[in-house]
């Protein structure tokens, strides 16, 4: 009889920070895979947990960790990924969750063509309604990530991966998670979509890191800094053109030429549009 190979253990990082019924749906999720060797680190960040959230971590042999004060999702990430013992990491956020075939998929697709960072679509949850949010492109190479963050919020790849690209910044004031994803494309090869919708995240009440515009605009000088292809205007564009689609700021004519441009005509004059209306709106009332 042919013996069975263990399956590695797959470590998930959960950061958290004041909200405990949130936390324990996204444990559950985690909980419920059917991949079957999973380590659990939910970090938190600076917070009081209530006391029954604490049993109900320990009592599922959840690892806890804390940061010392409120230091932000990233230090805490990456307190949990030098603290974790598993040979792959993903990370989910505290009030999102996964499906519970997400692990499984992973490993089956590494399993079959070896270690890479990989990705899924997700489906995003605001109030009553449930919205689909599919990539394009089926893997994300060097050229592609500096044309916008495609990849979202999570990705699953050997530990090794997170480690050797230097963790998270937790300098940088906005699109933390993009900048680690560019380090690890450039050094270990494009990040590869598994065309599932396994990460359902949570709109409903969006209190996410990087909101602010003034911290974007901050993160985009960084980037260009920090990466000589920010240096090029094609790119430069992107970045805006995400700057002014996510945020409700007004657009200035040299903002709105670079991205004219370089990217969709008719897209970039619908984002003006758009912003004209918005504007118009906000005086009237």
């Amino acid at each position: 009889m042919k013996a069975q190979t263990k399956t590695p253990l797959i470590s998930v990082y959960i950061p958290t920070f004041n909200r405990p019924d949130e936390l324990q749906k996204a444990v559950d999720s985690v909980l419920n895979q059917t991949y079957p060797n999973v380590e659990i680190l939910v970090v938190n960040d600076g917070d009081t947990l209530p006391e029954q959230i604490l049993s109900y971590l320990k009592n599922n042999n959840v690892i806890q960790l804390s940061t010392q004060g409120r230091q932000g999702a990233c230090v805490a990430r990456n307190k949990a990924i030098i603290a974790a013992t598993g040979e792959y990491i993903t990370g989910l956020d505290d009030d999102d969750t996964f499906t519970p075939e997400r692990l499984a998929e992973f490993y089956n697709w590494t399993a079959k063509h070896g270690d890479a960072c990989l990705f899924t679509n997700y489906i995003y949850v605001e109030t009553d309604k449930r919205k689909k949010r599919r990539c394009n492109y089926s893997e994300i190479d060097k050229n592609i990530i500096f044309q916008g963050n495609f990849i979202n919020n999570q990705v699953f790849a050997p530990k090794r991966f997170f480690v050797d690209s230097g963790l998270f910044d937790v300098t940088l004031p906005a699109w933390q998670d993009y900048d680690m994803w560019i380090r690890m494309i450039k050094n270990f090869g494009p990040a590869i979509l598994l065309d599932n919708y396994s990460y359902i995240m949570d709109g409903s009440a969006d209190i996410r890191i990087s909101k602010s515009p003034v911290s974007v605009e901050k993160a985009i000088t960084i980037f260009t800094q920090k990466y000589p292809e920010y240096q090029q205007e094609k790119y430069l564009a992107y970045a805006l053109c995400s700057k002014q689609t996510y945020y409700s700021i007004a657009i200035n004519w040299k903002d709105f030429w670079l991205m004219f441009k370089y990217l969709n005509k008719i897209s970039t004059c619908r984002l003006l549009l758009s912003k004209t209306i918005y504007r118009l709106f906000k005086v009237a009332t």
